[in-house]
């Protein structure tokens, strides 16, 4: 017992400094030890599994975390039953080593577990329940149930300032998660009232040129772009742009969303010979640095077709149209192609 608890403390002070793959081994250490030491299933041992999985999820190892938050699933509902609290924590490991693989489909059963075993807890304002809202409402968001999503995000916000406080970085990722669901579904001023809030507590909290700052620079003028607004986004996207090429480098998949983005955003503004030749340095640079066959390169396809055909080019329209099929077709199958038009 000695050895087991010395391996839990040098971890645990391993994962103060922030040393994962220190933390994996000292942990996968005692997952082996306990099991010697209380046989295979044992709480002991679900506890060890638990602590590894955070670990691997943590480095990105979605695909070596699934099966050991399944192994600490089973042992905590054969020892404590399907429906104690406890058993949250594995099931949101195991969630999360789905989302992580954009297994969202898969994932989110187990998210509504974890979720309602949290909801028994005595305290209906705690940490725990606010990371599995907010766990719960990204795997709806991205797979674009936005009505679902939203109130989700909103109770997590809801907590989260009140443990934490207005201007948290915690609040304001919540407060961007929110602003896109209200876009997604239309609701622009919302959405931008809340982007300006996130992008006051970034800049408070992270300084004036910060990856984030840029993330949300863009955002918000997207969001203008998208109520009529495109001149007054344009010039939030050119913060961004440059922002992006600064901390980033010439290249790099955001730089070329942004130069997309800010193409699309002269094209609405009917600026379409200014439009025109971003869109293409934007393709080029996704093309590059994605390869030719990635589906977010027929998204930039689509857009500069319609560019082109505002200019009367049509026979280039109808080339880069093909383009864009082809690659869905590729990606997606003959069908699913046709609805991702």
């Amino acid at each position: 017992r000695t050895l087991d608890e010395l391996l839990g403390a040098w971890a645990w002070c391993e994962d103060t400094l922030g040393r994962n793959v220190e933390v994996e081994a000292l942990f996968r250490q005692q997952v082996a030890l306990r099991k010697q030491l209380f046989g295979a299933e044992d709480l002991m041992v679900a506890a060890s599994l638990y602590n590894l999985t955070l670990s691997l999820l943590r480095q990105g190892k979605a695909a070596e975390a699934e099966p050991l938050a399944r192994q600490a699933v089973a042992i905590g509902q054969k020892l404590l039953g399907a429906e104690h609290f406890l058993i949250a924590f594995p099931l949101r490991n195991l969630a999360e080593s789905l989302r992580q693989r954009h297994k969202y489909a898969e994932a989110e059963p187990y998210s509504r577990q974890a979720l309602t075993l949290f909801r028994k807890l005595p305290s209906n304002e705690n940490r725990d329940l606010a990371l599995s809202i907010t766990q719960l409402a990204t795997i709806l968001h991205v797979q674009g149930k936005y009505a679902e999503a939203d109130p989700l995000y909103r109770q997590a916000l809801a907590i989260q300032q009140k443990l934490l406080g207005p201007e948290h970085l915690a609040v304001a990722s919540t407060l961007a998660a929110l602003a896109d669901v209200g876009r997604s579904m239309g609701r622009y001023s919302e959405a931008e009232v809340m982007l300006r809030r996130v992008l006051s507590i970034r800049q408070k909290l992270l300084g004036p040129e910060h990856l984030k700052i840029a993330e949300t620079l863009a955002c918000l003028g997207d969001v203008l772009g998208s109520n009529g607004r495109a001149s007054d986004g344009e010039g939030f996207l050119r913060q961004a742009l440059n922002m992006y090429r600064k901390l980033l480098g010439s290249e790099h998949p955001d730089i070329a969303r942004c130069l997309h983005n800010l193409a699309y955003s002269l094209e609405s503004d009917g600026k379409g010979s200014e439009a025109e030749p971003l869109f293409r340095q934007a393709l080029s640079m996704q093309m590059k640095l994605l390869g030719p066959d990635h589906l977010e390169i027929a998204h930039f396809l689509t857009n500069l077709a319609l560019v082109v055909a505002g200019q009367d080019k049509f026979q280039d329209e109808e080339a880069l149209h093909r383009q864009a099929l082809a690659i869905r077709q590729k990606r997606l199958g003959p069908e699913l192609s046709l609805i991702h038009i």
